[in-house]
C-alpha cells in the first residue's frame, strides 16, 4: 500500500512543503483537528462510535521548533530528508502501515492568513501526480495550544488507497521580530484503520504546547538511534535526534532548521564518499578540497579567513579538518527604500555603511583503503552554520564522525567481453 506522509511541494514564502510520497512505511493521511466532536462531525456528522482509549507515550521536546508534542504509545519516529519536518512517526499493523502522526513547521510571510497558507497546502497536494479524486469536504476553526488555527478534512485517493486527511493549521508570533512560524499538524490513517483516527486526534492534540524557539547551537545535540547507510559509498552514519537526513548524489545530508533565522538550515552537514588517488593523504585531500570550494565559491568584496586546521577522527580513523570563516559585503542601496527625494540638503537620506554577512565552512576528510586494498577511499564532511557559531563546528563534528560506520565496498562490476567486438584476422 503507498502511503501519504502528509506533503506537499515548495511554494516561494509560503510553503515550503513536505514531501508528498515519503516511503511505504509511513502512513496514508494528513491532518489533524482539536476535539472528538469536532472530528465526529468531520467524518460522519456526529454519528461516529466511542473509540478506545489511546496511550501515549512522553511528551518530547522539540526545542529548535518552539514546541512539546507526545505521539501515540508504539509509534516508531522516522528520519526524513525535509528539513520542515520536526517529528515524523508512523504505526505498522503486520506488514501494513495503519497510522502515521506528522508535526511540521514554516516560517511564513508577515501577509499570509492562515487561511492561505492552508489554501496553498491543499492545492499543492491536489496537483501531486499520484492523488486522485480529491476532495476538499470541510473547514473549520479550531485551537490548539491556545492558538486559533485552521483544521481541514480532505479525501482523495493516492496510488489507488483511498486516503482520508485532517489538517490542523496554526501560527505563532515570535516576540522582538517579524517572524511567524506556521504549524501542520498531521494524522495519517489507512482506512481501513478510520476508527483509529479520531482517539489519535484528540490525545496529540491535547499534547501540544508551545515553548521556547532555540538556535541548535544552543541546544546540546545528542546521536539518535536511527541510522542512514549508503552502500555504494561503504559508509551508515548516526542520525542527531530531531536532526533532518537523507541521501543525496554521493552521500548524505543532515542538519537542523534555525527557525530564529527566517528557517536557514544551520547547520548543515553533507557526508560525501568518492574514489581518490592510490598515494592520497587525509590532510592533502582536504586542502585540495578547500581550495576547489573557495575559488567556486568565493566572490568579489569577500573576505577569507582560516580559523584553525589539524589531525582528527572519523569512524576512529586519523583524519584532517580545516575551518574558515568567509565573510561577504553587502553594497545597500543609494537611498533607503520608502525615502523621498530630498529637496534640501538636510532632508538628504543617511549613508548606510556597507553590510558584512558571513558564514563558517568546515572540512574534515579521512583516507583509507578499501577492504580489498586495492584502491583509496576518501570520505568528507562539509560542515555549514553561522558565523556566530564557530565553537560549534569541532563538536559537531566530533559528534557526527563517532557515529560513522565504515561498510564493505561493493565489488566492481566487471562486464564480459562482447564476442562481437574482437577482432580476427581472416584466414588468407
Amino acid at each position: 500500500m503507498g502511503f501519504i506522509a502528509g506533503g506537499e511541494r515548495r511554494i516561494k514564502r509560503v510553503y515550503q512543503g513536505q514531501m508528498l510520497t515519503e516511503s511505504k512505511s509511513r502512513a496514508c493521511l494528513s491532518g489533524v483537528l482539536t476535539v472528538v466532536v469536532v472530528v465526529c462531525v468531520f467524518l460522519s456528522g456526529g454519528s461516529v462510535a466511542p473509540a478506545a482509549e489511546t496511550k501515549m507515550s512522553p511528551v518530547v521536546n522539540y526545542p529548535h521548533a518552539g514546541v512539546s508534542m507526545a505521539l501515540p504509545a508504539g509509534f516508531e519516529v522516522h528520519v526524513v530528508p525535509d528539513s520542515s519536518v520536526v517529528v515524523r512517526a508512523g504505526l505498522m499493523i503486520g506488514s501494513e502501515p495503519a497510522q502515521a502522526v506528522t508535526l511540521s513547521a514554516f516560517c511564513m510571510a508577515p501577509k499570509i492568513t492562515v487561511s492561505e497558507f492552508a489554501d496553498h497546502a491543499a492545492k499543492a497536494l491536489e496537483s501531486q501526480l499520484s492523488v486522485r479524486k480529491f476532495q476538499a469536504l470541510k473547514s473549520v476553526s479550531i485551537k490548539v495550544a491556545g492558538i486559533t488555527g485552521v483544521a481541514r478534512l480532505l479525501k482523495y485517493s493516492y496510488d489507488g488507497n483511498m486516503t482520508t486527511a485532517a489538517r490542523v493549521f496554526f501560527v505563532r508570533e515570535l516576540k522582538g521580530g517579524p517572524l511567524r512560524i506556521c504549524y501542520v499538524l498531521t494524522v495519517e490513517v489507512n482506512v481501513k484503520h478510520e476508527k483509529s483516527l479520531l482517539p489519535t486526534l484528540d490525545k496529540v492534540i491535547k499534547s501540544v504546547k508551545l515553548t521556547t524557539v532555540q538556535s541548535p547551537a544552543s541546544v546540546p545535540a545528542r546521536l539518535g538511534e536511527r541510522k542512514l547507510s549508503d552502500y555504494r559509498g561503504g559508509f551508515s552514519i548516526r542520525v542527531p535526534e530531531g536532526w533532518y537526513g537523507g541521501a543525496v548524489k554521493g552521500g548524505m545530508l543532515l542538519g537542523q532548521k534555525n527557525y530564529l533565522i527566517g528557517g536557514a538550515n544551520s547547520p548543515q552537514i553533507a557526508i560525501l564518499s568518492t574514489q581518490a588517488k592510490p598515494d592520497a593523504s587525509s590532510q592533502a585531500f582536504a586542502k585540495k578540497a578547500v581550495s576547489r570550494y573557495l575559488a567556486a565559491t568565493t566572490r568579489p568584496n569577500s573576505g577569507i579567513e582560516l580559523l584553525g586546521h589539524g589531525p582528527a577522527k572519523v569512524g576512529g580513523q586519523d583524519a584532517y579538518q580545516y575551518v574558515l570563516k568567509l565573510t561577504y559585503k553587502v553594497q545597500p542601496a543609494s537611498r533607503p527604500t520608502g525615502t523621498k527625494t530630498a529637496s534640501r540638503p538636510a532632508d538628504k537620506p543617511k549613508v548606510t555603511k556597507v553590510a558584512k554577512v558571513g558564514k563558517i565552512e568546515a572540512v574534515r576528510v579521512v583516507c583509507r583503503k578499501d577492504d580489498r586494498g586495492k584502491s583509496v577511499r576518501a570520505y568528507l564532511f562539509a560542515l555549514t552554520c553561522q558565523d556566530n557559531e564557530a565553537e560549534f563546528v569541532t563538536p559537531w563534528l566530533d559528534m557526527l564522525a563517532g557515529g560513522f560506520k565504515y561498510l564493505p565496498l561493493p565489488k566492481p562490476v566487471t562486464r564480459p567481453k562482447d564476442p562481437a567486438s574482437s577482432s580476427t584476422k581472416p584466414k588468407s
